[in-house]
């Protein structure tokens, strides 16, 4: 018999998230009440400003005449809450911004299978397949981010204890106060980030069974093969904008400018905090993919630093191909099942990463070249000066291991109804390609590194684990089956991440988190 099987999975999901905050400043807060008792106050209490008593505490210094408690919440100033007794009406500075993030994910898996079994006599039979898989990811991340200047706010708790906001001077809900600009005052940004994924798989296996007696004693032998082979290809594309340039004008971009629109009807059924205008989705991605001729994004140190730790040292290219064989003997004796195997697999790895060179060869001043620190806030100023080459480079990395794998299963049949198992195998797990790429991920700080590297681990060798299990079924002729099943794992090498201090004494010491082995024979990272 011969089978064909082929599938195609596609899964598109399209995603855009806005936000708009107001960002304050406690230490900003103030209370937003009156405290001194004066014309203001008479006329929002409702007293007669020609009462005697009035007139004379009007007539008192501005600090001999509070504003009493009971005054401040007949006035609103405070309002009473039974359960925490008060609140009080605040006052705040601060920003407010608008943000609008788009994602699109299109992933694509395509697999293929052919096989069959052939039977050649009462003995032998052949049973073969062949594969292959195809997995694409493409994924974009779009976003803008506008902010305002300074806003006044004031908050507190109203009729019926129901919060209320109030903004002076309503930049909150006019498009044009937000905008886009660089330094020295800066107030949001620009991304344009794309992921790409490739992850192919194929292979071939076949397994021939033989089975033949002596005497009382029925075998059968199995031999197979496998090899599988794959590839995996990892890109990030990112671009940040820390800053814009508009010909003929400021040098800013504002919401009312790229365009926008009124908030979704549903956003009003949440309370009294309208949103404002929000971001025109359409508007938003046709400007990122073409800003014009009077329009220039420009990326700032900080965004070229982002790009090259979160995207240039994270791409890679890696190979896992692994060759197998085995051998399997089953005896069936008297109730009782044998099964005894051995399995070989070989493995090899290869891996194409990115590294960043923090010293590099620069012109020397009498001549000749010098090598020259470069810390991530120049970054940009040597790739806008054509050292990219020196700044970046490509390692590639091969290695190979091999495992022998035991197996014993015993099965004893005491009759229809019970059935007693134990066996003992030993397996292994695999480290991810990311546990195992040579690469060195370095966290950025302003123009510095950050006190934090992380490392992969070439020399990270699969997890092993020894296997022990024995159990049992009783099954119940007319109401089903019962089990009791115990288990033992002894592991050897599981992987985990550890953090070292790199020269303790040194306050700005680098911290190093490592992926690494319990099984020290297999751990070669230098710390």
């Amino acid at each position: 018999s011969v089978h064909l099987a082929a599938s195609l999975n596609e899964f598109d999901n399209d995603e855009v998230l806005q936000e708009t905050r107001q960002r304050i400043n406690l230490s900003d807060a103030s209370y937003a009440g009156k405290t001194a008792f004066d014309i203001e106050v008479v006329n929002a209490l409702g007293l007669d400003p020609n009462d005697p008593e009035v007139i004379a505490r009007l007539a008192l210094p501005p600090d001999e005449r509070p504003v009493s408690f009971d005054e401040a919440v007949a006035m609103g100033d405070i309002a009473w809450n039974a359960e925490k007794l008060t609140y009080t009406r605040q006052h705040f500075q601060g920003e407010g911004s608008k943000s609008w993030n788009s994602k699109i994910i299109k992933d694509r898996i395509f697999t293929l299978q052919a096989g069959g079994k052939s039977r050649f006599g009462d003995r032998f039979n052949l049973d073969y397949k062949v594969y292959t898989s195809d997995a694409d990811k493409d994924w974009t991340d779009q976003g803008i981010s506008m902010g305002t200047t300074a806003t006044s706010t004031f908050s507190g708790i109203g009729e019926g204890n129901v919060p209320y906001f109030i903004e002076e001077g309503e930049k909150l809900g006019d498009p044009f106060y937000y905008r886009f600009n660089g330094p020295p005052n800066s107030y949001g940004g620009v991304n344009d980030n794309e992921l790409q994924s490739t992850d192919e798989r194929s292979g071939a296996e076949a397994n021939l069974e033989v089975k033949y007696s002596f005497g009382e004693l029925n075998w059968t032998t199995k031999i197979g093969a496998a090899f599988d082979v794959r590839d995996k290809s990892y890109r990030r594309f990112f671009q940040g904008y820390g800053d814009i340039e508009i010909g003929g004008g400021s040098n800013l971009l504002r919401l009312s400018d790229l365009g926008f629109k009124e908030s979704e009807e549903f956003l009003k059924d949440y309370g009294d905090f309208d949103p404002g205008p929000q971001f025109d989705t359409e508007k938003a991605r046709a400007f990122i993919a073409d800003q014009g001729d009077n329009i220039t994004l420009i990326a700032t140190r900080g965004s070229v630093t982002s790009t090259v730790s979160n995207a240039i040292l994270q791409d890679y290219d890696a190979t896992e191909d692994i060759s197998a064989g085995y051998l399997m003997q089953t005896l069936d004796w008297k109730g009782y099942t044998f099964i005894a195997g051995l399995r070989f697999e070989q493995t090899d790895n290869t891996f194409t990463n990115n590294v960043i060179n923090t010293y590099i060869e620069t012109p020397a001043p009498g001549g000749g070249t010098r090598e020259t620190y470069i810390s991530p806030g120049f970054w940009k100023v040597v790739i806008d000066n054509g050292f990219e080459d020196e700044l970046f480079s490509t390692e590639t990395s091969e290695r190979s291991y091999d495992n022998l794998l035991p197996a014993l299963h015993v099965i004893k049949r005491f009759d229809e109804d019970l059935i007693l198992r134990g066996s003992y195998t030993q397996t292994i797990a695999r480290p991810t390609f990311t546990d195992l790429i040579p690469r060195e991920i370095i966290g950025v700080s302003g123009l510095d590194f950050a006190p934090s590297v992380r490392l992969a681990n070439f020399d990270l060798m699969p997890q092993e684990s020894e296997n022990f299990d024995l159990g049992g079924d009783y099954y119940f002729k007319k109401v089903g089956v019962i089990g009791v099943n115990f288990f033992y794992k002894n592991l050897t090498g599981p992987v985990y991440t550890e953090s070292r201090i790199i020269n303790p004494s040194d306050p700005l010491a680098m911290e190093l988190n490592a992926k690494y082995s319990s099984d020290p024979s297999v751990n070669n990272i230098e710390w």
